[in-house]
């Protein structure tokens, strides 16, 4: 599990810092949703 976390993290900081960080949260928020939630 770790390698795979560590190797997301590396993808995120070289953009902006945190605000690549947000999105890329918020976008996997939203990819967790639409699995929940189908329909949507």
């Amino acid at each position: 599990m770790k390698p795979i976390v560590t190797a997301e993290l590396q993808i995120v900081a070289p953009g902006t810092g945190s605000t690549s960080m947000i999105s890329h949260i918020s976008g996997a928020v939203k990819a967790h949703e639409a699995i929940i939630k189908p329909g949507k």
